[in-house]
């Protein structure tokens, strides 16, 4: 396979507002050390993640038409990044994120999204389109609303259409529509996700995870399950092949550390890689994420960190 393109589509996107200071704790008053508010929710977060590692992507799906302006200046920074939302109307919603990176505590705060309806769905496939060849990876990052699964799977089948391979990271409803409705590339779940999307708990070794992927594979081509810190695991029908960063000292966060992982994984599948190093690649950007390394320049990060890949099958 040459190398195709990446459009990621987001219908539940977010400001990220990321505030970190030592000491956390309930009842305290606390001065913030750093503050950040950078456009994201998972779909923006692999497109981040990619133009990282130097990889060009198109970052669809909504926005709200009250702060599409500011989205749209931090955005244009980041040159691997064509922006092409869907303004509706509305103002996105803000996550708030605060980190102790002493203690490794974190709470996540999130607030509902109100951007997307059938109508604004819609909106999005007449638009999505225009940007697909075949060939090229779409990208269903993030919530998917389960109330309006008609309407989404109608704007995955246009994707498809035009020659969309389709990969989806979310939960829920959304995802099980999806998975159900069948034809895609890959999906991404963690093992609680997994265990969800199966309806049994599923324990998060390799046999299990393998087993519990088996019925999964007549719906999606590829099954890459975040298993936190044990790596992750790939499963394809005839193969499975797991990995782990190799490292000795404590993660800053593990905000979207997940997001880094498809990105990494996709990236270096665009352009044709083997499953083995598509792997690699996904977990030295998510280990990278998780180190607080994304200032450093991404060839460094790859070389700096180690990845143990094992292949059964």
């Amino acid at each position: 396979m040459g190398k195709c393109g990446i459009i990621t589509v987001g219908l539940s996107p977010a400001w990220d507002v990321v505030c970190s200071t030592e000491g956390l704790e309930w009842g305290q008053h606390r001065t913030v050390e750093t503050v950040s508010q950078e456009p994201a929710g998972k779909s923006m977060n692999v497109s981040r993640a990619l133009n990282w590692m130097g990889i060009e992507s198109v970052a669809g799906g909504v926005w709200g038409k009250e702060d599409i302006a500011a989205a749209m200046a931090a955005i244009r920074k980041l040159k691997n990044i064509k922006a092409a939302f869907t303004a509706v109307d509305g103002r996105t919603r803000r996550n708030i994120n605060l980190i102790d990176p002493v203690s490794g505590k974190e709470l996540h705060l999130r607030f509902a999204n109100e951007l997307a309806n059938a109508k604004t769905i819609a909106t999005v496939k007449k638009d999505v389109v225009k940007f697909v060849s075949r060939g090229d990876i779409v990208v269903f990052s993030g919530s998917l609303p389960g109330e309006y699964i008609k309407e989404t799977l109608g704007l995955v089948e246009a994707c498809r259409k035009v020659g969309g391979r389709i990969v989806v990271d979310s939960s829920g409803a959304g995802l099980k529509g999806m998975v159900k409705a069948g034809g895609l590339l890959l999906i991404k779940p963690n093992v609680e996700e997994l265990s969800e999307l199966v309806g049994k708990n599923i324990a998060n070794t390799e046999a299990a995870i393998i087993k519990a992927v088996a019925g999964l594979l007549d719906k999606t081509a590829m099954v890459l399950v975040s298993r936190g810190a044990k790596g992750a695991i790939l499963v394809k029908k005839g193969i499975a092949i797991s990995g782990c960063a190799v490292i000795d000292f404590a993660a800053f966060s593990t905000l979207a550390c997940g997001d880094y992982l498809l990105a990494g994984f996709l990236g270096a599948h665009s352009r044709g890689e083997d499953l083995s190093i598509c792997l690699s690649a996904g977990l030295k950007a998510a280990t990278g994420k998780a180190l607080g390394l994304g200032d450093m320049e991404w060839g460094k990060v790859a070389k700096k960190i180690k990845v143990e890949i094992r292949v059964r099958g």
